[in-house]
């Protein structure tokens, strides 16, 4: 009897904390989860396909990058990058974020602080610069004082918005970064650290006509460099649009469930469960 109203009170406190949070927005051209696609030599990563709709299947092309099964909170896999970069090969699958259709990405990350090849602040987590049309392209990265950045280069200049949080508590963290829609080059950009409350927010534009960004590099801000990045990575979502205030908020909160908090209505759950396996042993007793 006290076993099962126990199990009651918790049902009922399931309900009271929380349900399941929604799932992630549809629609990114570029997925990039390290528990799917992923090939592997022994645990050196040799691939990590898209998952996305319209993007970029990732190759190794230096260093080995390693699976890191269970590697966050929640035991979820992730891809351990230092010194090492996978690239894709389309160099026309991000043009459009240049000119003018907004993005948006987020970044599911652990940083081990900057590696001595990312000095001068390229410590970057992905990026599609060209340096045959004058740099062209996004990053993200991680300054030397660990505050996140997001930069979007219409032309051959930096348009760079860095976060106030720094992610230097060897923690895993949500990143997020959104560029409204316009080609003024002025258009509004915020970045977000573990939150769907903008960190910080600034202007970094586009341009029409800007269509000559390369092909997407992951664990360094171009096909080619030395600017990698130390750091561990579970996920990358590109979209092609700005998301709205909403599906951002969704976004990062599946986001930090899934790899970093497990939502109180899971946890509950799992109590439970253990709960049940209780009053198993007792009946046989």
């Amino acid at each position: 009897m006290k076993l099962t109203t126990t199990i009651f009170s918790i049902l009922a406190l399931v309900l009271i904390t929380g349900t399941a949070s929604a799932g992630l927005i549809g629609g990114a051209i570029q997925d990039l989860d390290a528990e799917l696609g992923v090939s592997v030599t022994g645990t050196d990563v040799t691939a990590w396909a898209n998952q996305g709709t319209a993007g970029d299947d990732m190759a190794t092309t230096n260093g080995t990058p390693q699976l890191l099964p269970g590697a966050t909170p929640t035991g979820k896999a992730a891809i351990g990058l230092t010194n090492d970069r996978l690239n894709g090969d389309d160099i026309a699958a991000f043009d459009a974020l240049l000119q003018g259709s907004g993005y948006t990405w987020f970044i599911v990350t652990k940083s081990h602080g900057v590696n001595a090849g990312g000095a001068n602040g390229k410590n970057n987590l992905m990026g599609d610069l060209n340096i045959g049309s004058g740099w062209l392209g996004l990053t993200a990265g991680i300054n030397g004082n660990e505050t996140p950045y997001g930069i979007n280069r219409p032309t051959g200049s930096d348009q760079r918005l860095t976060a106030a949080t720094a992610i230097n508590d060897d923690s895993w963290h949500v990143l997020a970064f959104r560029l409204a829609a316009g080609t003024t080059g002025t258009e509004q950009a915020d970045i977000y650290v573990d939150s769907a409350t903008a960190d910080v927010t600034g202007s970094v534009g586009s341009i029409a006509g800007a269509t000559e960004s390369g092909a997407l590099a992951v664990g360094a801000e171009r096909a080619g460099g030395s600017e990698y990045v130390d750091a561990d990575i579970a996920r990358i979502l590109i979209y092609d649009s700005p998301l709205s205030d909403v599906d951002l908020a969704e976004n990062i909160e599946h986001l930090t469930n899934t790899y970093i908090v497990p939502e109180p209505g899971s946890f509950m759950l799992l109590c439970l469960g253990a709960l049940g396996m209780i009053g198993l042993i007792r009946r046989k007793k």
